[in-house]
């Protein structure tokens, strides 16, 4: 629900490593380096006219007033660019390439791996420049069917409360996005959801935007069995195409936009979670897949 972790309802799902493209640019060069130069010299280049002044003969008034002057002006320089340059990030390198936050798949013609077929099912899928319009949602609740490996998984959304996320879901339900994605995450501790939409199958990935704010966070922290809400990571404008299903009450601190609930077919995603984790744990893959074949609407 990851800077770039991965996006998770809390606690902290493990991290993995970010991928190209996610996570905040780097941080613009605010001069650090041109200070520091200056501290250094001014105090040279002040010695040295110093220096010079003394032993040029004769001194009148007028010049050893301006002498006092050009050292008091000097003294004063050096150390306030000394105090500039510890201030300001050091950042002498910054490269002129601009910051992108499209997500780059992965090369499908990498040696094959145990989640190849996973890869290349992420490569072939859509990049996109820009957040969905929210006017995609109308305003109005929305009936379809999600069609998976354990049976059809019936679900409103509500385009009223929450039409930023209802309409990203929508668009990328359209596109075929999730067709073939797996869930790769169940806790059955603490809270107890389901986590899908991600396309390698370690949360890692997302659809090349992230957007914000949250819409339609439950006031308590409380959600209901059923509830369709967006993973997002730590920051609240990082919500992407994940997305997590309760399959019993949880309270869940931070807040997450709630934008549909399960209406049909939660019976079997608490089977899965009853089945457990692959290793065990309280929060990992689940032992029983999921994949999603379709998602289709009324």
């Amino acid at each position: 629900m990851g800077d770039y972790q991965p996006q998770q309802p809390y606690p902290p799902y493990e991290p993995h490593q970010q991928q190209p493209g996610w996570g905040p640019p780097p941080p613009a060069d605010r001069g650090g380096f041109g200070w520091a130069v200056l501290g250094f010299f001014v105090p040279i280049v002040g010695l040295v006219l110093f220096v010079v002044w003394r032993e040029s003969k004769p001194r009148s008034a007028k010049s050893a007033g301006v002498g006092a002057l050009l050292g008091f002006v000097l003294v004063m320089i050096a150390p306030a660019a000394v105090v500039l340059a510890l201030r300001a990030p050091w950042n002498p390198v910054v490269s002129s390439e601009p910051y992108s936050e499209v997500y780059e798949a992965p090369d499908p013609t990498v040696e094959a791996t145990p989640d190849a077929e996973r890869t290349k099912a992420a490569s072939q899928q859509p990049v996109y420049s820009g957040v969905p319009d929210p006017a995609l949602a109308e305003g109005r609740e929305w009936t379809g069917s999600m069609e998976t490996s354990i049976g059809a998984i019936k679900f409103t959304l509500n385009g009223a409360a929450a039409p930023q996320a209802t309409a990203n879901f929508i668009q990328l339900a359209r596109d075929g996005y999730y067709d073939g994605s797996s869930c790769h995450r169940l806790t059955t501790a603490g809270i107890f959801v389901l986590q899908c939409g991600s396309l390698t199958g370690d949360g890692t990935d997302g659809p090349g935007y992230q957007f914000g704010p949250l819409e339609n966070v439950p006031e308590d922290g409380v959600y209901p069995p059923g509830v369709i809400a967006m993973a997002r990571a730590s920051a609240e404008d990082s919500q992407g195409a994940q997305f997590f299903i309760t399959y019993e009450e949880s309270v869940i601190p931070g807040g997450y936009t709630v934008f549909g609930r399960v209406t049909s077919g939660l019976d079997a995603i608490e089977d899965v979670a009853a089945a457990g984790t692959a290793d065990g744990g309280s929060d990992g893959r689940p032992a029983v897949d999921v994949t999603f074949e379709a998602i289709e609407f009324d």
